[in-house]
C-alpha cells in the first residue's frame, strides 16, 4: 500500500510514480476516496464544504490527470469513479455530499466522451447505502442538527442507516466487473436494492451521452 492524499497534487503524483515503479504501466485506476458531510447546507462552514468538494471531486480529477496521459499514449486503460445513489437524488441534510456526487457523475460522463477516441474508458459505480467507515471519517456537524426537528431526525437517520446497512461486497464486485470485465462497462452502474428505482434514470442519462459518441 502507498500513502496517498488526494487533496495534494504532489502526493498524488508520488503515489502514482510509486505504483508505476512497482507494477509498470497502469491499466486500471479506481477513485474511491470520499468524505461525507451530514449537516444542513446553510449551517456547514465553507471550509467543511470545500473539503468535501476537494476530496470527492477534485481529488478524483487530480488522480485522473496523473494517470491519463500515459493511458492515452498507450491507447488503453480504465478509470472507475465511485459515485453514489446521491448523484441522482439531492438528499436533504447531506446536500454537499450529494452535490459532490452529482459533480463526479457529470465529470465522469463528460470525460468518458473526451477519452473514448483514445481507447480509454471512464465509468462510474454508484452504490446505495452500505455499511462502510464513511461516517467514522466523515464530518458530522452535530451542533447543527437542531436546525429543525426535521434535521435532527434525518441527520441521525443518515448515520443510523449506514450503521445498519448491508456489507459492501456487492459494491466491490461491481467495481471489479467494471474494471476487469472484457466488455466495455456501462457509464453508470448502480448497486443496491435501495437504488434499484434509479436505474431507468441512469440508463436515460447513458442514452443522452451517446449523442457525443464518435465526436
Amino acid at each position: 500500500a502507498v500513502t496517498l492524499d488526494v487533496q495534494s497534487e504532489a502526493s498524488v503524483h508520488a503515489g502514482v510514480a510509486a505504483a508505476r515503479k512497482r507494477f509498470g504501466p497502469l491499466d486500471v485506476v479506481i477513485n474511491n476516496a470520499g468524505l461525507h458531510l451530514i449537516a444542513p447546507a446553510e449551517m456547514a462552514t465553507i471550509e467543511q464544504s470545500q473539503k468535501i468538494l476537494d476530496t470527492n471531486v477534485l481529488g478524483a480529477l487530480r488522480v485522473m490527470q496523473a494517470v491519463l496521459p500515459e493511458m492515452r499514449e498507450r491507447g488503453r486503460g480504465r478509470v472507475i469513479n465511485v459515485s453514489s445513489g446521491a448523484a441522482f437524488v439531492p438528499v436533504p441534510h447531506m446536500a454537499m455530499y450529494a452535490a459532490s456526487k452529482h459533480a463526479i457523475d457529470a465529470l465522469s460522463a463528460a470525460m468518458a466522451s473526451e477519452l473514448e477516441p483514445f481507447g480509454v474508458t471512464i465509468a462510474t459505480v454508484a452504490p446505495g447505502c452500505f455499511h462502510t467507515a464513511i461516517m467514522d471519517k466523515g464530518i458530522l456537524a452535530r451542533e447543527t442538527f437542531d436546525y429543525s426537528a426535521y434535521a435532527a431526525r434525518q441527520c441521525q437517520q443518515h448515520i443510523d442507516d449506514v450503521a445498519n446497512a448491508p456489507d459492501p461486497e456487492p459494491v466491490a464486485e461491481a467495481i471489479v466487473a467494471a474494471a476487469l470485465g472484457e466488455a466495455t462497462p456501462p457509464l453508470r452502474t448502480l448497486v443496491g436494492d435501495d437504488v434499484e428505482v434509479l436505474k431507468p434514470e441512469a440508463e436515460m442519462k447513458d442514452g443522452y451521452q451517446a449523442w457525443f459518441a464518435d465526436g
